[in-house]
């Protein structure tokens, strides 16, 4: 059996930087965060870790800033084997019920990392290169969840960002630097129309209750309004019922629109 050095090397990249993690969210969030799980892949990490409530976007640009200026003092990984004990006393993290012997291995980076690991790891901080966050949520009560990348993975995804950021400063014929402007100026002029559309449609109904009311008829001296009314939704449709209700008092009200999937159809009764 062979081992794969690019394979087992991204996976190195991953581990180690799930231990600078670490430590840096007990430095930013409190030293209750501990680890509660995790994922190492060549293409990605993945760290549970206790904490109550969501972490803000500024603080989770804070922590990935930190983790980046870990990786670029380069700082040294060293690993040796020494009694349970004496890992423990010397500040060394152990996690979630993991059973563990007399003799454990302790991994330390620089002086801002020192953990229990059996796991593979890179011989300097510098190796991982890039740190990049892509998500942090909820999995559980009291456990957050946080998914990065490295290395090239990390390069990657953000070259992915530049794209899709590139893309849609094309779409609202701007660039990569001003359509974050150019689209909150649309979803202004959105909303500017949505208001608009909503007053015509109030006007539009108002037109529209004259000449239906003269569509009312009277039958044992109960009033009837049955019509179908063109060009509105079920919203506009129960609005027009209900003025109409009002207008002529006590009778029945019945009204339909035929949408281009559907009818909707509002019967209404007064005392």
């Amino acid at each position: 059996m062979a081992v794969d050095p690019k394979h087992r090397q991204k996976i190195r990249l991953n581990h180690s930087a799930t231990h600078i993690l670490h430590s840096v969210l007990r430095r930013e969030l409190g030293q209750h965060v501990r680890q509660a799980g995790s994922l190492v892949t060549p293409e990605r990490l993945r760290f549970d870790f206790n904490h109550n409530g969501a972490i803000a976007d500024e603080q989770l640009a804070l922590i990935e800033t930190s983790v980046n200026q870990h990786i670029r003092e380069d700082a040294g990984v060293s690993i040796q084997e020494v009694s349970y004990d004496e890992a423990i006393r010397h500040g060394a993290l152990a996690f979630f019920g993991d059973k563990y012997g007399d003799r454990v291995r302790v991994v330390q980076i620089g002086d801002f990392s020192t953990e229990l690991c059996g796991g593979t790891h890179v011989r300097a901080s510098g190796e991982i290169g890039i740190f990049k966050l892509q998500s942090e949520g909820g999995v559980a009560a009291g456990v957050r969840r946080v998914e990065a990348f490295t290395g090239q993975g990390a390069l990657d995804l953000i070259h992915n960002y530049e794209q899709r950021l590139k893309e849609i400063g094309n779409l609202v014929r701007g660039n990569a630097d001003d359509a974050v402007d150019k689209v909150k100026k649309l979803l202004e002029r959105q909303r500017e129309l949505e208001r608009e559309i909503e007053k015509l449609r109030g006007q539009f109904e108002k037109d529209q209750i004259p000449e239906l009311l003269a569509k009312q008829s009277s039958v044992n001296g109960t009033k009837f309004l049955i019509s179908e009314v063109d060009g509105v939704d079920a919203k506009q449709l129960r609005d027009i019922a209900d003025q109409l209700k009002e207008k002529i008092g006590s009778g029945v009200v019945v009204l339909a629109s035929v949408g281009e999937a559907n009818v909707n159809l509002v019967a209404s009764v007064s005392k």
